[in-house]
């Protein structure tokens, strides 16, 4: 694997590489985080003349079924990026540009990933159709469209800001202090399939949606190793989720967006079928193909 392109991102991290410098990052996302959600609750409480605490079971509850809770809720998880960027900024005097990479090639190779991606998933949707649980139209075309580019925008966000946290910060400090990329590549991931655990869920299929989320972790550390930008992993991780949000919406899910939405609710069923292994074959073939059109 040729790590050049990795080098400069390694290289901003290394000025301050200390573990306690990156613990204290660590909080300070969390913090900022904390104070992102609750500025997004107050302002839905002011624009609802309700209560904090009744805007923000509004914001957060996981079956958001109107477009305006399905963006909020995005919204809410693209503070991460924010406080990835207020941490490295204070604690190791880094740029949002180093915690992203190149900015030409990371939007040329967001556009990529992307577009290869939703290719892919596409078609197989397409060719499964005749075998997959018949759908339901979740709203009006109409309003489907007149919301998409906001959810486009939040999915940006969203998705951008988990990848600026994991792959971003976390992932190049702990490359910057310890030799090798292994722990580099393998804690972020955990961590990343571990924020996917539903505790609702019997241990097996919970287990099963956090193993499914590390491996789409290692693969976006992979991918980010390989170009030296989060473009390529960005893009991956946007089209991935704008087949299930914008799309077809899982019952359950954050369906607010979706045109359709399945007959059935997500749970743990799928998560315990062959569904499972098909979902993780995509990925490595998604993951493959990706890196073959960008040739890393």
């Amino acid at each position: 694997m040729n790590l050049s392109r990795y080098s400069p991102m390694i290289e901003d991290a290394a000025r301050h590489p200390a573990l306690w410098r990156l613990l204290l990052g660590f909080l300070t996302v969390f913090v900022v985080l904390a104070a992102w959600v609750a500025a997004i609750i107050a302002l839905r409480a002011v624009a609802l003349g309700t209560w904090f605490a009744d805007a923000g079971a509004d914001i957060l509850v996981l079956g958001a079924g109107t477009p305006a809770q399905a963006t909020l809720y995005l919204i809410v998880v693209a503070g991460l990026g924010a406080g990835a960027c207020v941490a490295a900024a204070f604690w190791q005097k880094r740029t949002p540009r180093s915690l992203v990479g190149p900015g030409a090639r990371t939007l040329r190779h967001a556009v990529i990933a992307a577009a290869t991606t939703f290719a892919i998933l596409g078609c197989l949707s397409l060719l499964t159709l005749p075998f997959s649980e018949p759908v339901e139209r979740n709203q009006p075309f109409t309003a489907w469209l007149a919301w998409l580019p906001v959810g486009i925008l939040a999915l940006i966000l969203q998705t951008g800001g988990e990848e600026v946290f994991f792959r971003g910060y976390l992932q190049s400090q702990l490359a910057a202090r310890f030799r090798g990329h292994s722990l580099a590549v393998v804690a972020p991931a955990l961590l990343f399939g571990f924020a996917h655990y539903v505790p609702s869920f019997p241990l097996i299929a919970a287990l099963t949606y956090v193993l499914i989320a590390t491996m789409f972790g290692i693969l976006a550390a992979d991918l980010t190793i390989r170009t030296g930008s989060l473009g390529a992993a960005w893009g991956f991780h946007l089209a991935n989720n704008a087949l299930a949000v914008l799309i077809i919406a899982p019952t359950g899910s954050v369906t607010g967006l979706a045109l359709w939405r399945t007959g059935t609710e997500f749970g743990p069923e799928a998560l315990t079928s062959p569904l499972a292994t098909a979902e993780i074959l995509v990925l490595l073939a998604t993951w493959f193909l990706i890196r073959r059109v960008l040739r890393v």
